[in-house]
């Protein structure tokens, strides 16, 4: 037998082993598992949504809190205009809010090693300030308390407004814009924005009722659930919303795990044509 030539010809049908390892099926099964894990989590939580009380006036947290239990949380779903006896006045905008958030960024200008100069953003910093707050439908009130802890789905999250926005150009003198050259930076300004939840904002809360210490009511994070929403949008939307984001997922698991499935198939066949190509020269 001419060994020579039969290494030659194995030589020719060596196989990629990326073929034979099914890597590709692999890892769309494993990304299938966790679109479905995620629209299960999502789907789960759509039901535990649909299981609180819709309290269609705050007067009647009164009569439901009396004849909850103990053991479990009364998570409820409540809805009225934002306010607050002592609101936050914007420096910007003048609008008075119960939330403000303050970012400021600093813009540079960077030359690279091309020496080509490029705008960049550096050194955000935000500093959040939130009065005690209350919702208020005119038959009665309930306080929000922790609004920052709120699930903050784009959809769903906390609903806040762009109140004013002002860009202070940075002055140096020429000492110092000589030596920022030099390093190659040169300082623009600083971008501030204020974000405001402002008074009289009608809002919805999904949340645990409580009495705090003066015995009025109050809406907080659950305890013992992952969810508390403060949203502009009604239950029901945002359920829907829930629902449709699981869809998405389940969907999108199935199609991951059939061409994973599909993938595997054909690395097997390949693997078995490559098995019976070997045991072939071996008889040879």
């Amino acid at each position: 037998m001419d060994w020579s030539k039969l290494k030659n010809d194995l030589s020719k049908l060596e196989i990629d082993w990326s073929w034979l390892i099914p890597v590709e099926g692999t890892v769309c099964c494993v990304v299938s598992a966790v679109l479905y894990a995620g629209g299960a989590l999502v789907e789960g939580e759509a039901k535990e949504l649909d299981s609180v009380v819709r309290v269609s006036k705050l007067k009647d947290l009164s009569q439901l809190l009396d004849a909850a239990s103990t053991v479990f949380p009364l998570v409820v779903a409540v809805t009225g205009l934002v306010s607050s006896d002592t609101p936050i006045e914007c420096e910007y905008s003048g609008l008075k809010g119960v939330i403000v958030d303050n970012k400021e960024e600093t813009h540079i200008l960077r030359r690279n090693f091309r020496g080509v100069w490029k705008k960049e953003s550096i050194l955000p910093s935000s500093v959040w300030n939130e009065v005690p707050w209350y919702l208020d439908d005119g038959t009665g009130r309930a306080s929000v308390l922790d609004a920052r802890s709120a699930n903050t789905l784009t959809y769903a999250g906390l609903p806040m407004t762009c109140g004013g926005e002002v860009f202070e150009r940075s002055i140096h003198s020429s000492i110092h814009e000589k030596f920022e050259l030099d390093k190659g930076v040169k300082t623009l300004g600083v971008q501030k924005m204020e974000h405001v939840l402002p008074v009289g904002t009608c809002l919805t809360v999904i949340g645990e009722v409580i009495k705090d210490e003066t015995g009025a009511f109050a809406i907080q994070k659950p305890y013992r659930l992952p969810f508390y929403y403060i949203s502009y949008r009604s239950v029901s939307e945002i359920i829907e919303n829930l629902r449709s984001n699981s869809s998405v997922c389940m969907y999108a698991s199935a199609a991951f795990g059939v061409i994973g499935g599909i993938l595997i198939v054909r690395h097997a066949f390949r693997y078995m044509e490559y098995k019976k190509m070997q045991k072939s020269f071996k008889k040879q």
